[in-house]
């Protein structure tokens, strides 16, 4: 458990600096124009740049979504109930946590849920 603990640690430590890197671009401008600084620009350019924006964009979503459920992961080691199916309440087994730390379905229910959607 304990290995599994630092493995989430070192995992969050990592997407809070990813999502720095990103903010920094967007936040000094790199990453950002404003509507005067086309003007001239041709449009497929404007295009990948605007492109390139929403990519970001949903990178640094993504990025804040794994965060979470890493914190939550976290939260759930603290509170004794890391490792317990959110569904069915059983355990999930360590070969599922080991590889996907943030897991809160085992196997049986992550399966029904996606069969569902």
């Amino acid at each position: 458990m304990e290995r599994l603990r630092e493995r989430l640690l070192e995992e969050r430590a990592q997407l809070l600096e990813e999502i720095d890197a990103l903010s920094y671009l967007h936040s000094d401008g790199l990453a950002t124009t404003t509507e005067y600084e086309h003007y001239g620009n041709h449009m497929a350019d404007i295009g990948t740049e605007t492109f390139e924006h929403e990519k970001d964009l949903a990178l640094e979503m993504n990025l804040r979504r794994l965060l979470q459920a890493t914190e939550d992961a976290l939260r759930r080691m603290e509170q004794g109930s890391y490792g317990i199916c959110a569904n069915c309440g059983e355990q999930i087994p360590l070969e599922r946590l080991e590889v996907l730390p943030q897991a809160t379905l085992c196997i049986r229910c992550k399966r029904l849920q996606e069969k569902q959607h």
